[in-house]
């Protein structure tokens, strides 16, 4: 299984499998990229308020929305939960923030019965570089901007700051 059977689009383990090739081939070639990392904003409370399938509403919202907003050279993954990532091969960093952006403003759902609009935003965690950087970095750095995103108040684009853990790029 190559896809996420709710949202369809990739999974975690194929993402990864994937962005580890097509990293390694455009580091090589010094193609700039970035991976973004999202979290949507206080989910759980959406399945609290709700119920589970309102949230997968949700959640197949957001898969929407990237899928329709992004480059068809972009790999978007479900990477757990309410998690997701983004590799965009080939974009510049003022770009990235673009996309970054749209993505932290998230969706808006109307819940079916109710008719309420339920809008949840994303947190964003970015890395960018054209350095040669290994897999497991970018997502260890891209998740610890996401944090870094959620701490800052949320709905928000954070980049990985290498001052922040004394590395590179």
């Amino acid at each position: 299984a190559l896809s996420d059977p709710l949202t369809g689009l990739f999974n975690r383990r194929y993402f990864e499998e994937t962005i580890d090739q097509e990293w390694l081939r455009a580091s090589q070639d010094k193609t700039p990229m970035s991976l973004l990392m999202l979290d949507l904003d206080h989910f759980k409370q959406v399945n609290d308020n709700y119920g589970h399938p309102v949230g997968d509403d949700v959640l197949c919202a957001m898969a929407r929305m990237m899928t329709d907003n992004l480059r068809h050279c972009d790999l978007i993954g479900r990477i757990g939960g309410e998690e997701f990532a983004v590799f965009a091969p080939g974009i510049k960093q003022t770009a990235a923030q673009a996309l970054g952006d749209l993505l932290a403003s998230g969706v808006h759902h109307v819940e079916p019965f109710s008719r309420n609009v339920i809008h949840v935003t994303a947190s964003v965690g970015a890395f960018w570089t054209t350095d040669v950087v290994d897999t497991t970095t970018v997502l260890r750095k891209a998740d610890r901007a996401l944090y870094q995103a959620k701490a800052a108040g949320r709905a928000q684009t954070v980049w990985h700051d290498p001052a922040a853990d004394g590395s590179e790029p």
